[in-house]
């Protein structure tokens, strides 16, 4: 009995140590250049993934393979865990450039690769991928890239219904997604709407002056760009243009202005636009009511509508290509 107890505790240090040899990174690293070696130089393949280029791999390997070593790259580095390499193997053979939305993912450290490519596989994320000249990281895509389209595409949306969309920002990148006017027939400032536009699940934030869309919120930033066009000005095209900020706040103070959150989201076939009505909650909060949702197909447009939004989004995507080309 005791032999035997003995055999079972040397057969225990035995796996054990088997174990922890191949888990070994060096061990592991040591197999990952062997298996690749014939492929690619090794100076790629000693590459860390933030110092990786798509085109160097693009150069020796083909999409499956592409997909295979970034994964193991990723284990490699301690990115992901190996009980998820087949699932994650799969979703991303599957998806239309799914090698790049995996390299995209890869070089964000904040990326879930598994939710992520949920999201990559929505035909907003796909057009990106394929018009870039370069491939981002999720960060880059997701809070420059798309955020920038979601604001174009708001503001050419309400300008295309009769507002006029004015300057909202201060500072450089600091102010309103939207700040559009109507005038009277003498150009007199007579209704207001202030736009807030947010991509996929991005929420309202809190701020020093109150909740984003707030009535603190809004006039602490029409003071600053009020302030932003005195210090513009001289006194001669004050004293003729005055200032349309001022004007402005001024409606605001009374109560006279709307304020419409747009949320839009992608799916696999186009965009679903949520249009939402903000109401004051307090002088810092606020409540919010859905008004109209619309969901457009823009891969295969049929109806009057998905046509009519795939024009106004076509325009914002040129623009926004032009800007990170």
């Amino acid at each position: 009995m005791k032999l035997k107890i003995k055999q079972l505790l040397i057969l225990l240090v035995l796996i054990s140590l088997s174990f922890q040899v191949y888990s070994n990174p060096l061990v592991i690293s040591t197999r990952f250049i062997n298996k690749w070696n014939a492929k690619i130089p090794k100076s790629i393949l000693t590459k860390k993934l933030a110092n990786l280029s798509f085109k160097e791999l693009q150069s020796y390997l083909s999409k499956a393979e592409r997909i295979d070593f970034l994964l193991e790259k990723a284990y490699i580095e301690g990115r992901i865990n190996p009980a998820y390499m087949y699932a994650l193997r799969l979703k991303y053979s599957k998806i239309p450039n799914g090698d790049k939305f995996l390299f995209m993912c890869l070089k964000d450290k904040r990326c879930n690769l598994l939710t992520f490519s949920e999201q990559a596989d929505t035909w907003l994320y796909q057009y990106f991928i394929q018009k870039l000249s370069f491939i981002p990281s999720k960060y880059e895509l997701e809070k420059k890239i798309i955020a920038d389209f979601v604001e174009r595409f708001t503001i050419k949306f309400f300008e295309k219904n009769g507002w006029k969309c004015l300057s909202g920002k201060y500072r450089g990148d600091n102010g309103f997604d939207g700040l559009c006017v109507k005038t009277n027939f003498l150009g007199k400032i007579q209704d207001v709407l202030i736009l807030e536009s947010k991509a996929n699940n991005s929420q309202l934030i809190k701020t020093s002056n109150g909740k984003q869309m707030s009535t603190s919120w809004v006039i602490s930033i029409l003071k600053s760009l009020k302030n932003q066009e005195d210090a513009n000005k001289n006194w001669l095209e004050k004293l003729i243009f005055g200032n349309k900020y001022q004007d402005i706040l001024r409606l605001v103070e009374q109560g006279k202005y709307r304020r419409r959150l747009i949320r839009i989201k992608s799916t696999k076939q186009g965009l679903d636009i949520e249009m939402y009505s903000v109401r004051s909650k307090g002088y810092s909060d606020i409540s919010v009511e859905l008004k109209n949702h619309i969901k457009a197909n823009l891969i295969k447009p049929r109806t009057k509508q998905d046509k009519y939004i795939k024009s106004i989004v076509e325009e914002a995507l040129e623009e926004t290509l032009e800007k990170y080309q």
